[in-house]
């Protein structure tokens, strides 16, 4: 059996990039679907936002090194939360996507977690161009992504679902030339949600 040559293993590569990009696009409308309908199913279970956190975390800090970011996290040593683990960590990945992909070279990013009145919070911080305020409160709208970005737009309305879906809610915070915090809070895991 003879080994592929450079350049066929390249076009390999390419074409498993491509079928990668695909698979993640069909996702997101599927989501973006389920989510429209109401038809967004949670497996709840008891979880530590702080551990996942620490896994989102460690799953990004490649990408972050490539572009010499710094990826910070201040969060406490364990928050617990009623959530679906999987749903969760699709939102903090999906922030933390897009914190790599807004911070410039050099750039920080900041992850933080709280707990105030029964409610756990978290939010992810660049120091990327940041958002316009008139645009501020589309950024969860779906299919809007900006004028200077390229992307399905699903990412941000996705999270919000998904938050939302948990009983929560998201927040952004960002003005031009100083960065952006986008974040969300979740009833306390002791089912404490005063308002």
């Amino acid at each position: 059996q003879a080994e592929l040559g450079p350049q066929a293993r390249r076009h390999g590569e390419f074409i498993a990039r491509c079928a990668q990009r695909m698979e993640s696009l069909i996702r997101n409308v599927l989501d973006s679907a389920t989510i429209r309908t109401g038809h967004l199913s949670l497996v709840r279970a008891p979880e530590d936002l702080s551990a996942l956190l620490q896994e989102a975390a460690d799953t990004f800090r490649t990408l972050a090194d490539e572009k010499s970011q710094l990826l910070r996290l201040e969060v406490p040593p364990s928050l617990p939360v009623e959530a679906d683990r999987e749903r969760l960590l699709q939102v903090i990945s999906n922030l933390l996507a897009n914190a790599v992909k807004f911070a410039p070279t050099e750039g920080r990013i900041t992850i933080r977690a709280w707990v105030t009145e029964g409610w756990v919070h978290c939010s992810i911080s660049d120091d990327g161009p940041g958002i316009e305020a008139d645009a501020l409160e589309r950024v969860f709208d779906p299919y809007w992504s900006g004028e200077s970005t390229r992307g399905t737009g699903l990412g941000l309305s996705i999270v919000r679902g998904i938050v939302q879906a948990h009983g929560g809610a998201t927040f952004v915070q960002s003005a031009p030339g100083i960065g952006t915090t986008i974040g969300f809070r979740l009833p306390g895991g002791s089912g404490d949600t005063a308002r």
